[in-house]
């Protein structure tokens, strides 16, 4: 007969205990790592399972871990436990600024490209580097702050800065051309308007507009004014200044009479004064003038010579005077009588009357005629002369009439007293 005996251990196995591991690394999100864990028994070789296993791919951070076994006779060892530690890439790259990156615009240019490169390092591979402006750009005249930013694949970055710098360019400052000063400016007040024309031109941008302190065409003074000119290219250098002198010349010429004033003559007939016009006339190249004389025309002249002195005188003041003289005379003829007629009147008591009669008028100058008998004398009965006289410095003149006093009654004697004329 035969029969099998089995006999079985009871002793589980016991895993070693491991310790936490700490010092794994990546450059990404996870890292593979290798562990080893021992377990004894009694009886078997008892081959541990851990989850995760040695091997797998762990996440940045912390990961705990947990290891069984269990032998031949299914006794289970107690679980063992032990921590995975990954640690992320938090080094920041290293990065190079370029030495001084240089440009040359030439001549007259205002820029120029500039290559550079910014070298980068990093213990995780690749580095992407980012420069603003960019490599290659195209750079003003003087210098331009560029910023260069370096990334890993952990998002850890780092920045340079540094200048790029462009010479050459234009650096040549514009030419002013001289210009004469201007003299043979006048005016006929007290101001001219003056326009001038002054060139300049640089290397780069060709003919330039300068700027000038009065401007052309403005409002000059009478004297000398001084003028100043600047210009400046599209650089911003400024020419050396250019300065002349703009001379304004006042009316200095008087004006003129249009032709020579000549003496006048005037008669003042029986008066002692005459009335005499005249006309100055007078021009001047600057328009505007005021003619006066001294008496002025139509003034009243006394018998004699006067003077009349002319003067004009224009908008700047100079002044031209023109003399002559006025001659008036008293033109003293000798007098005269009209025609004159007998006076006939009635005396109705057939007797002396006083009579009026009117005096006979006269020529020339002089005083009234005096007559005799005179107007309103007492005239006696029949014909009686009047004589009357006039004279003056030329000579004199008479002329005779008859008062005749008639009536009705027939005449007789009478003896008359008292002054009569002749009958």
């Amino acid at each position: 007969m035969t029969f099998q005996v089995t006999v079985r251990g009871t002793t589980p196995p016991v895993i070693t205990q491991l310790a936490d591991i700490s010092d794994a690394a990546t450059c990404g999100e996870a890292a593979q790592v290798f562990f080893a864990v021992e377990v004894s028994d009694d009886c078997d070789r008892v081959v541990p399972t851990c989850i995760p296993s040695s091997g797998s791919l762990f996440p940045v951070g912390s990961t705990n871990v947990t290891c069984t076994a269990q032998d031949s006779a299914g006794n289970a060892a107690t679980p063992m436990t032990f921590q995975v530690t990954v640690a992320g890439d938090d080094t920041p790259p290293g990065l190079i600024a370029p030495t001084n990156p240089t440009g040359d615009a030439g001549n007259c240019g205002d820029s120029a490209e500039v290559m550079f490169n910014a070298t980068s390092t990093d213990d995780c591979q690749p580095v992407s580097v980012l420069c603003i402006p960019t490599s290659g750009s195209s750079f003003q005249l003087g210098s331009t702050a560029v910023e260069c930013t370096a990334a890993d694949p952990s998002g850890n970055t780092a920045k340079v800065n540094f200048d790029v710098t462009v010479t050459g360019g234009d650096n040549v400052a514009p030419v002013i051309a001289e210009l004469a000063d201007i003299n043979d400016v006048t005016t006929c007040g007290v101001t001219a308007q003056v326009s001038f024309v002054v060139e300049a031109s640089d290397a780069c941008d060709g003919p330039v507009t300068p700027t000038c302190v009065p401007p052309s065409g403005c409002l000059f003074p009478v004297g000398s004014t001084n003028v100043t000119c600047t210009a400046q290219d599209s650089a911003g250098n400024a020419a050396t200044p250019m300065t002349f002198q703009v001379t304004v010349t006042g009316d200095t010429t008087p004006p003129a009479f249009n032709a020579t004033l000549e003496n006048k003559t005037a008669d003042a007939g029986c008066g002692d004064f005459a009335q005499v016009s005249f006309e100055a006339v007078a021009t001047d190249g600057c328009g505007s003038l005021h003619v006066s004389c001294s008496p002025p025309s139509l003034s009243l002249f006394p018998v004699g010579s006067t003077r009349v002195q002319c003067t004009a005188t224009d908008a700047s003041g100079n002044a031209a005077t023109e003399n002559f003289e006025v001659t008036v005379s008293k033109g003293v003829e000798p007098p005269s009588f009209g025609p004159s007629s007998d006076v006939e009147v009635h005396s109705p008591y057939c007797r002396a009357m006083r009579v009026k009669f009117a005096v006979p008028s006269t020529g020339g100058c002089g005083a009234g005629a005096e007559c005799f008998p005179a107007s309103g004398s007492l005239f006696r009965l029949g014909k009686t002369q009047v004589t009357c006289t006039v004279s003056n410095d030329a000579g004199s003149a008479e002329t005779s009439f008859n008062v005749h006093v008639s009536c009705d009654a027939p005449p007789y004697r009478h003896r008359w007293r008292g002054r009569a004329g002749r009958t």
